[in-house]
């Protein structure tokens, strides 16, 4: 299983450590998987001078005999905690953290709780786009990221049609970085799939976007780094996406809906804002979306990531079933 920091932390707001008073330290549980393997935990924010008091199962862990080392805002453990093992720190914020606010992204999969981590919107027609249709979201992909970002629709073996993938974006490994594959089905579950040289690093916020012309039948996908969106390509496919018309497809954030004969379909990483429009994008409109000024024109679906349902601003009234995940630090 893996750790979620408590929700009185999250909620009460208090632990700010920048006022002018005395600073207060930070008490929580580090982020991790404890499976007897896993032996990297994370903090919410960076320890200041790289202090950290450390306790497993209520014992104090030393720096120095070494129990632990401490690299950022990473741990890594000597010993790798049982799932039975209790974890605890504090320690101060450093200057130049980000806020409680910025405590924005969920993360999911081995980042999160569990495989079935996901932000579900449910069936929705709003969200099967059978045209043109266009996405982008702040993502971070850990070392062993697995399956979806962005999915809509049912996973079956041998599915029919009103099951079929209107969309779906998911990481790929390509040597040590990550490049990035959209796919929609057709058909009786025909798939078209395009693979993008996108070369992500592992543990790296990026905005990753892509936009599908239904007319010109090509997908075109772009990345940002917060300051700058590059065009990694343009490709073409055969056949437009269609169906997709049963109750039990819907549009899941981290995950996809399935009939569990395909095992974890997680993504092993984290998802913060996210936009979903109902038309082809820009380059510019995707920089802007990037800065979270997303353009309104046919948006259907934009959420900061954070609260329990996630909430859409868009106006179009979504809402996100949560299960599981944690709160993680955003971009």
């Amino acid at each position: 299983m893996a750790v979620k920091l408590p929700d009185w932390r999250l909620v009460s707001g208090a632990f700010n450590g920048g006022s002018s008073s005395a600073p207060r330290p930070i008490e929580e549980v580090p982020i991790g998987t404890k499976d007897g393997s896993n032996v990297t935990f994370k903090t919410s924010f960076t320890p200041w001078l790289g202090f950290l008091q450390l306790f497993v199962n209520g014992v104090q862990q030393s720096k120095f005999i070494p129990r632990f080392s401490l690299s950022g805002n990473v741990i890594t453990l000597a010993v790798a905690p049982r799932s039975t093992d209790t974890l605890y720190c504090w320690y101060f914020k450093g200057p130049g953290s980000p806020t409680l606010t910025n405590l924005r992204a969920r993360g999911f999969g081995n980042v999160g709780i569990s495989s079935t981590d996901s932000v579900d919107y449910g069936n929705n027609a709003l969200y099967n786009f059978l045209s043109d249709m266009s996405f982008g979201a702040w993502v971070q992909l850990s070392s062993s990221a697995n399956k979806y970002i962005v999915f809509r629709g049912f996973e079956q073996a041998g599915n029919s049609s009103p099951d079929n993938e209107s969309y779906r974006l998911e990481p790929v490994s390509s040597g040590s970085k990550w490049d990035l594959k959209y796919s929609h089905e057709h058909g009786s579950s025909v798939q078209i799939a395009l693979t993008f040289a996108a070369q992500l690093a592992s543990d790296k916020w990026y905005y990753a976007a892509f936009s599908r012309d239904a007319t010109a039948k090509t997908v075109t996908l772009w990345i940002g780094d917060g300051t700058t969106v590059n065009l990694i390509g343009t490709q073409s496919y055969s056949a437009n996406p269609d169906d997709g018309s049963a109750s039990r497809c819907h549009l899941v954030i981290g995950n996809s809906v399935q009939d569990g004969s395909f095992g974890n379909r997680s993504l092993n990483g984290a998802v913060e804002e996210h936009y979903i429009w109902s038309r082809t994008t820009t380059l510019s409109e995707q920089a802007l979306a990037m800065a979270g000024n997303p353009p309104k024109t046919s948006l259907v679906l934009a959420c900061a990531m954070g609260n329990n349902p996630e909430i859409d601003t868009s106006g179009n009234g979504g809402s996100g079933v949560v299960t599981g995940t944690v709160i993680v630090q955003g971009h």
